[in-house]
């Protein structure tokens, strides 16, 4: 996964948790003002109103008592006033109370003790007064159900003030309730917050420091090292494995030139403009290959900058793909010279349509008495045959990677080339989109670690195996990652002309493409 698509999903996940902790806490937060205005505005003025309308009541049955008894019109006045706070009260009370409905039954109930009381035993007492039936009022006032409808109006009324001060503790257990979950929320939030901060310092040390130290590490030692062998892995995100990846290939490009200088010291000695000529002959033309073939080759001179060594590519009338790689014993101008001369022995018998084993018969047939032999590896691929058909003439075997993960070595089919001839037959194998083939010469092969112990078939493979997936696909980073990490091993290099070459079969996909490297 890229850098970029990390960072993004990281932020998104970020202000998805933020998102989540503000609709909590304001969620929370809007409870608890909820909460604490019903309490503050309703709940605790009801249970004031329904105290003072207990209290009122009971001044209006004194106030009625005090003037039936005494006939006194001041009495009567406290006892109208009472009577009016009472109403008022009661509508207060009323109001308060609206919207919670086990409060309005309870002061609706009261409602109707004190309108029982006032109209069926106020009433008629003030009436009987008013008349100046003063014993008759008295009879009234001392009656039971006087006191029966103002005891039933007081039982009420209190049962009103309980039932309050129940809702307003149930109010504020409630709105601890709520005050603990705000602060479980709050705490949970700074959690995530130390989390996601934490988590940001780990993600930026694992994607982008960590890469950079491992890509720094691999510059360090490419650039200390005299050989500046050291490959630099491609590693992390997508943007740093890029710029991995362009300073390998820097490094690459800086090591070809390098090689090519220490060459050029060598060939001033021997004749620059003969042996650059020879070389220039030796370059294979870029071909256009035909669709589906992917092709990388590379020669490295051991002395100057003619190799006995050489590769080449050659697109066949049928629409299929000729390939050679041929080592000509020794690394001097001789060797140079007969190179020279076989390629163009190769080439004219693939582009005549022989078979490989037939091409080997015809160079055989070309070879002088010089006192040097040939290894050579001839190799044809159809257009659409699915099949690898090769003659090998004593060569250090290529290798076949499948793209079913399976390896396979395409073993000699015939002795080397010399003057004394010989008999070779063309093998084949299956050669299916994804597979690869990689060849070699003799001087990757042998080349000695630290402890005298050639690179050999199975170090080769163990190289191979090493590589990602992705570097065993493409035949450039195949055969460029395989000479670097054979040259880190090796104890010296340039002792023996390297040929590498690398081709795969990419059947169904676009043109394929040729890469060449002297």
């Amino acid at each position: 996964m890229s850098l970029r698509r990390r960072t993004s999903l990281l932020f998104l996940v970020t202000l998805a948790i933020v998102a989540v902790s503000v609709i909590v806490l304001a969620r929370s937060f809007e409870r608890e003002v909820d909460r604490q205005g019903i309490i503050t505005d309703q709940i605790d003025p009801a249970a004031r109103a329904a105290t003072e309308l207990r209290s009122a009541n009971a001044r209006t049955a004194a106030g009625i008592a005090q003037y039936v008894v005494t006939g006194d019109s001041d009495e009567l006045a406290l006892a109208e006033t009472s009577r009016g706070e009472s109403d008022r009260l009661l509508r207060s009370l009323e109001d308060l109370v609206a919207g919670e409905s086990a409060l309005e039954l309870a002061v609706s109930t009261v409602a109707q003790a004190h309108s029982a009381w006032t109209t069926d035993e106020i009433d008629p007492i003030l009436t009987e007064m008013k008349g100046g039936r003063t014993r008759e009022a008295a009879a009234k006032l001392d009656a039971p159900a006087f006191q029966a409808r103002f005891d039933e109006l007081d039982v009420a009324t209190d049962g009103v003030a309980r039932a309050i001060d129940s809702a307003r503790a149930q109010g504020l257990s409630d709105l601890r309730g709520i005050t603990r979950d705000l602060g479980i929320a709050l705490g949970i939030a700074a959690i995530l917050a130390i989390g996601i901060a934490t988590f940001s310092m780990l993600a930026l040390r694992a994607w982008i420091l960590s890469p950079l130290d491992r890509v720094r590490a691999d510059l360090r030692e490419a650039a200390l090292l005299p050989s500046h062998e050291t490959p630099i892995e491609r590693t992390g995100p997508t943007e740093i494995a890029e710029v991995a990846g362009d300073a390998e290939a820097l490094r690459r490009a800086l090591l070809r030139e390098i090689d090519a200088a220490m060459a050029a010291r060598v060939a001033l000695e021997h004749g620059a403009p003969a042996v650059v000529a020879l070389r220039d002959a030796m370059v294979p033309p870029a071909p256009t290959l035909p669709d589906g073939f992917a092709v990388f080759g590379t020669t490295r001179a051991a002395a100057g900058v003619i190799a006995g060594d050489w590769w080449d590519a050659i697109p066949l009338a049928s629409g299929g793909l000729g390939l050679v790689i041929a080592d000509v014993s020794g690394h001097d101008l001789d060797a140079g010279v007969m190179a020279v001369g076989l390629r163009s022995v190769f080439r004219t018998g693939l582009l005549s349509g022989l078979e490989p084993h037939a091409v080997m018969e015809l160079a055989a047939s070309e070879l002088r008495p010089t006192g040097k032999a040939v290894t050579a590896f001839i190799a044809v691929i159809g257009p659409d045959s699915g099949v690898l058909r090769w003659a090998n003439a004593g060569h250090h075997p290529p290798l076949l990677l499948g793209a079913d993960q399976t390896n396979r070595w395409c073993n000699t089919t015939g002795p080397l080339l010399s003057p004394l001839g010989g008999t070779w037959r063309t093998d084949e194998a299956p050669f299916t989109p994804g597979d690869m083939c990689f060849a070699c010469t003799d001087g990757l092969i042998e080349s000695l670690d630290v402890e005298g112990v050639d690179l050999g078939p199975q170090g080769l493979l163990a190289l191979i195996e090493g590589l990602p997936a992705s570097e065993r696909d493409d035949p450039s980073e195949l055969a460029e990652r395989i000479i670097s990490r054979a040259r880190l091993r090796a104890c010296s290099w340039n002792e023996d002309d390297i040929t590498v070459l690398a081709f795969g079969s990419r059947a169904g996909r676009s043109a394929g493409s040729a890469a060449v490297r002297q």
